[in-house]
């Protein structure tokens, strides 16, 4: 999840960087779900195997984890 302050990141795979302070607002929060870390220059949080997470305007809202197998 990111929010103000926000800041540059670089990617993992390229030679890009995005200001995100350029394109968002102080009231914006902001998550993105990947599989891998897409930026080597932010805290990445994993989710763990099985788990679930539920957010609601970039903010997370529950999270539960179950790793029952059918």
């Amino acid at each position: 999840m990111r929010r103000h302050p926000f800041t540059r990141a670089t990617l993992q795979d390229e030679d890009v960087t995005v200001d995100f302070a350029e394109l968002t607002t102080p009231r914006d929060c902001v998550s993105i779900v990947v599989t891998e870390p897409l930026t080597h220059d932010e805290l990445w949080s994993p989710f763990e195997p099985g788990e679930i997470r539920v957010f609601v305007d970039g903010e997370p809202l529950a999270r539960r984890n179950d790793n029952r197998r059918p």
